[in-house]
């Protein structure tokens, strides 16, 4: 009892921490969902709102989202997916100015939704911790959100490691034309791709 008691106080004191911020830019991983100031430079709706209101008997779309971000710049890429088609929303956007930079939209072919929902099931997100604070080598932060059927899951990670989490995220990435380089990161000392 006990040990559940103290998870839960350390839960809600995670969430009531606000996003540690240098000016106006986000410069540490507060919690694990996409902090607030994100969503609002991007122009991105909190998809944790958006589960709930699928659960409440609304009909909204299943919707993911990759949030990268590093204290001056981020890029945000969220897939909804409907009945007939699939649309990938992709942002730019410039923390230190608190702008939003550019906005492209995408149709998902049927093949490449079914290929990205593999990568889920393989990276077994279920599995994973919903947050990873460790220091990386770039300093960026990456988010993924899942909101499906009513449930919400939110990953967090900082220059991550783990190659099928990665895989998820570029290849939303790859679907806005991005090319790999552009969020990850070689350590020319140890040889280690990250983040």
């Amino acid at each position: 009892m006990r040990v559940w008691l103290r998870a839960l106080i350390c839960f809600s004191a995670m969430s009531i921490q606000a996003v540690a911020q240098t000016g106006d830019s986000v410069s540490t991983l507060a919690i694990a969902s996409t902090p607030k100031a994100l969503l609002t430079v991007a122009a991105e709706p909190d998809l944790s709102a958006v589960a709930r209101l699928t659960r409440n008997r609304l009909n909204y779309p299943e919707q993911y989202r990759c949030m990268l971000a590093n204290a001056s710049q981020g890029r945000s890429l969220r897939l909804v997916v409907a009945e007939k088609s699939s649309l990938l929303i992709a942002k730019r956007f410039d923390l230190a100015k608190n702008v939003l930079l550019e906005e492209k939209r995408y149709l998902v072919p049927a093949a490449r939704l079914n290929l990205f929902r593999a990568y889920l099931k393989i990276a077994n997100l279920g599995s994973l911790t919903s947050q990873d604070l460790r220091e990386g080598n770039s300093a960026r932060d990456w988010w993924l959100e899942t909101a499906r059927h009513g449930n919400y899951r939110s990953y967090a990670r900082r220059s991550p490691l783990d190659m099928y989490f990665r895989e998820v995220c570029l290849l939303l990435s790859r679907s806005a034309g991005d090319e790999d380089s552009e969020h990850l990161f070689t350590n020319p000392k140890t040889g280690f791709t990250t983040g």
